[in-house]
């Protein structure tokens, strides 16, 4: 097969849908492709730390401002930008394609990635989305599955075919009028033996501001506990590697995937995000977790109460939170 010319563009909304896309980038180059990534942000930033040597291009940054509580009515009042976004990102795609010559774009949730001409696959696990309590929301699902059908030849969902998986009613059925190939869980991380070496692993995720509010939160918690040894993962791959103690807590900002592998190894508990990404490392690793929704996020709070119903992992809500049922769950 001769080398063809990919363009891999995940969305920049936390850090998920870059992470998942590491195994599909490591599958392109494994066959030989020539392989450019394309994103914005947190996304594109964690895409240079950990393909250095392939070229890397910005894209527009949606720039979504994420409320404290509901999402729906923010969402609402920001489509106007998202559409426009969708757009630049559109052209941008455009004059990348005059210049380089793309033969396939694997988009992750973005939907202005695409190439007439090309193939195009579009990465998702929400085939529906978690809109059904939503004034609107049948509209929305409209457009959704209508963008896909129009601009891409394939849509690839990173989850076992056989119902409910892990995404449940969000990944089936399948969509009709395009073809749906289900890949299972995609996941940079290995499962690895370690002796464990940190009672809980807070791994945080996600946008702000609640990815800060949580890590204030965590801190303040963990202080109560002095004789336990906790691990923060503060999700922020834009920020130059260190690794601090303070007391009983080690963190960090970051980890490559090597490092992030063992840190689950060695944690008797993660507690973490239901974001989908994260659902996938712990089907990987096999790891126990407690998940905790990002408020406002309807999808993140559907996938923990499901995974909860089924007695996969415990959950509770950000603000319910307390880590003494976690220590004594253990």
């Amino acid at each position: 097969m001769s080398a063809v010319k990919t363009l891999v563009t995940p969305l920049d909304w936390g850090l998920g849908h870059a992470t998942r896309s590491v195994p599909l980038i490591q599958k392109q180059l494994e066959q030989g492709h020539e392989v450019h990534l394309a994103s914005s942000g947190r996304a594109l930033a964690f895409l240079k730390v950990t393909f250095p040597d392939l070229p890397c291009h910005q894209l527009p940054d949606y720039a979504i401002s994420y409320p404290k509580a509901n999402l729906y009515w923010p969402m609402v009042r920001q489509l106007p930008k998202i559409i426009v976004t969708i757009a630049r990102e559109q052209r941008v795609v455009r004059q990348l394609q005059q210049k380089i010559g793309f033969q396939q774009v694997i988009s992750d949730q973005r939907y202005g990635c695409y190439i007439p001409g090309a193939f195009n696959a579009f990465v998702t696990h929400q085939l529906h989305l978690p809109l059904q309590d939503w004034f609107g929301g049948s509209g929305g699902q409209w457009m959704h599955e209508t963008l896909i059908r129009k601009r891409f030849q394939e849509c690839w969902v990173p989850d076992w075919e056989e119902a409910p998986g892990l995404a449940g009613d969000l990944s089936h059925p399948p969509f009709t009028g395009i073809k749906t190939r289900y890949l299972g869980p995609l996941s940079r991380l290995h499962k690895m033996e370690a002796p464990i070496q940190y009672r809980i692993a807070f791994v945080l995720s996600g946008p702000e501001p609640q990815r800060s509010i949580w890590e204030a939160e965590i801190r303040e918690q963990v202080r109560a506990f002095p004789e336990e040894h906790f691990f923060l993962l503060q999700g922020k791959p834009e920020v130059p590697f260190f690794q601090e103690q303070e007391g009983n807590l080690t963190a960090a900002p970051h980890l490559d995937t090597a490092g992030l592998s063992l840190l689950f190894a060695q944690s008797g508990l993660i507690v973490c995000r239901s974001g989908y990404s994260t659902l996938m490392d712990l089907a990987v690793t096999g790891r126990p977790a407690w998940l905790v929704p990002t408020p406002g996020q309807p999808e993140q709070e559907y996938l923990a109460r499901k995974l909860g119903a089924e007695g996969q992992f415990p959950w509770s809500k950000q603000e319910d939170f307390e880590l003494a049922k976690c220590l004594n769950g253990l």
